[in-house]
């Protein structure tokens, strides 16, 4: 596969950690909130349970994917020096 393909990828599914886990653990309709109905958990505890992976796959997101990404496709020099 292309390393745009892989940049896609891996934007598309930390993108939809986020939008399932920060944003729809608290409603009763989303799909974190049917998991912790139907296990009988706290909303809280789902939050911090799934949300610890989702904020790691955030941050290798924007401080590792798209600043390799960044380099691939505009090798400045100056830019290189940085990473």
């Amino acid at each position: 596969m292309r390393h745009s393909t892989w940049l896609w990828f891996s934007f598309m599914n930390a993108a939809n950690l986020y939008d399932n886990v920060p944003i729809r653990t608290f409603t009763a309709r989303g799909e974190i909130g049917h998991i912790t109905e139907g296990l009988g958990m706290p909303q809280w505890l789902a939050l911090i349970v799934f949300g610890v992976p989702t904020a790691a796959s955030m941050w290798y997101l924007f401080a590792r994917t798209l600043l390799s990404a960044l380099t691939r496709i505009t090798p400045c020099p100056m830019m290189l020096g940085r990473l």
